[in-house]
């Protein structure tokens, strides 16, 4: 479940266009914090839509898209209804969403905000 979760936060880091100037500077400084409280607050009957909804809620429709991303999240759907299904992982990544944060952003090789 936590390589799910990770591939989860890379899709949703990703699809936030965070160099795009309509994103406040103070949304950018605290990208990691802000990230991890949306992955808690998010709700979606499924995968989907609670990507839909993470990704909305931080970012509006400032969205990256490309055909390479859509592949990622059709793999990630696809993984998590063999590993139980979309809520299981989606309990799973909001119950740990700012450890998971934290080593994603770790992973990704950036720092964070105060």
């Amino acid at each position: 479940m936590d390589e799910l979760a990770r591939r989860l936060l890379r899709v949703v880091d990703s699809m936030v266009l965070w160099g795009d100037p309509s994103i406040p500077d103070d949304v950018r400084k605290n990208k990691w914090q802000i990230m991890a409280k949306r992955l808690m607050a998010a709700s979606g009957a499924d995968l989907q839509e609670f990507i839909q909804n993470v990704v909305r809620d931080i970012a509006g429709d400032k969205v990256r898209t490309s055909r390479e991303l859509g592949q990622e999240i059709s793999d990630l759907l696809l993984m998590a209804r063999k590993a139980g299904g979309d809520s299981r992982l989606i309990r799973y990544v909001k119950r740990r969403a700012f450890p998971l944060v934290l080593r994603y952003m770790a992973s990704a090789g950036e720092s964070g905000g105060e």
